[in-house]
């Protein structure tokens, strides 16, 4: 262990001295896409380590763009109040789910993204769900909607049907039941669908545009099929929902920011892959039929993806929004157990079992990259690296 990690100096994302930091550019090589998880949405320490790494990889490696598990018209919108110079938090709350806006940890990067936003290197806010996630689709969703019905002169479309299509929006905002019968809402979004992917734009801006409304209709309709879907089981909808959002972050990669460089903000549940592989003794979940996101895009860009899961040994964890739990010790023998055993307070462990004295990354150990649940697996078979903060501090209001 002492001789494979990258040991950081801080977490503070205060810090941008990144001398420390430095090995981490050979260790990610030239993947496009770098995907960082975090065990909950209440991981503290691990919002600020994540914000001084999303400041080296815009800073030192190049990326320009941030997908968060957020959604994917809430994002856009909340990047545009960036860009038009809007207070820093009040920006991302209309687009980022409020367990991260709501967090005191993430607030030194809701105030980098506004300060980059008027320099010559931006560092561009997106989001990759197929949910409806903060106020943005409320409040300026539906003129938007309608603006760009009416702009593009969309055939068979009056003002009473897309009202209509608000109301559904609404209610799948709401973790509602459909209005109406949700076969009607289904048909008008395959119209949507159909009628602007022939769409021909004027110009560039125009086209992109088109594009983009037609990427939400998809991911819309998506969203709408698993949350009114009768009969299915929980994980059955988590399993569509990372395939939505599999498809909006390839579609990000692909059309909207093609040969730009990519972080992704989300929690390691969506970015592991082979899940089947992934030992749980506790019973709490079974990964036999999954895929999730990190998977599915691991499968369509492979080596231009880097995935990194995130742990801790001691301390606690929770949301904001409710009390903090404490971290049991870890084992003798953990993966967490040997980072102590170390002395290393925070770093980063390339699980790259090939090169020499790594082989013992090959071997099956527990971890709680996930959930805090207790997991065993040769855990280069999901991530690309894992990193450990000593002590987890909880999300704090």
């Amino acid at each position: 262990m002492k001789s494979n990690v990258v040991k950081f100096n801080s977490v503070d994302p205060a810090d941008v001295d990144f001398t420390d930091l430095q090995p981490l550019k050979k260790l990610i090589g030239n993947a496009r896409i770098v995907q960082l998880g975090e065990q909950s949405h209440g991981d503290g320490t691990c919002f600020l380590t994540k914000t001084r790494l999303i400041k080296f990889l815009h800073q030192e490696m190049g990326f320009d763009v941030i997908a968060f598990e957020s959604g994917l018209y809430d994002c856009d919108r909340a990047w545009r109040a960036f860009a038009n110079g809007e207070a820093p938090l009040e920006s991302a709350q209309q687009g980022v789910f409020g367990v991260w806006t709501g967090s005191r940890q993430t607030l030194p990067l809701w105030k980098y993204l506004a300060e980059k936003s008027q320099s010559d290197l931006p560092l561009q806010l997106a989001g990759f769900d197929c949910q409806f996630t903060a106020s943005a689709s409320r409040v300026h969703l539906p003129g938007e909607l309608k603006q760009f019905v009416k702009d593009f002169e969309i055939a068979g479309f009056t003002n009473e049907q897309v009202e209509s299509l608000i109301d559904e929006f609404n209610q799948l905002g709401a973790f509602q039941g459909s209005k109406h019968e949700p076969s009607v809402f289904e048909a008008a979004m395959s119209k949507l669908i159909d009628l602007t992917a022939t769409l021909d734009g004027r110009d560039a801006e125009s086209k992109k545009r088109i594009q983009f409304w037609h990427q939400f209709f998809v991911s819309t309709r998506s969203l709408a099929r698993y949350r009114w879907a009768e009969g299915e089981t929980a994980m059955e909808g988590v399993a569509k929902r990372d395939a939505q959002m599999a498809k909006n972050l390839l579609w990000l990669a692909e059309q909207r920011f093609p040969n730009r460089k990519i972080i992704v903000w989300a929690a390691s549940f969506h970015l592991f892959r082979n899940a089947d592989e992934v030992e749980v003794p506790s019973g709490i979940a079974n990964y036999d039929d999954l895929e999730p996101m990190g998977h599915l895009v691991h499968k369509a860009l492979s080596d231009d993806v880097f995935s990194i899961g995130f742990t801790a040994s001691h301390g606690s964890a929770g949301s904001w929004m409710r009390a903090p739990f404490p971290l049991e010790p870890a084992p003798s023998g953990t993966l967490e157990d040997l980072f102590v055993r170390a002395k290393i307070d925070n770093g980063w462990l390339q699980l790259d079992s090939q090169q020499p004295g790594s082989e013992w990354l090959g071997e099956k150990l527990f971890a709680r990259p996930m959930g805090y649940t207790w997991m065993k697996a040769s855990w280069g078979n999901h991530f690309d690296a894992m990193v450990f903060n000593k002590v987890m501090e909880p999300s704090r209001r």
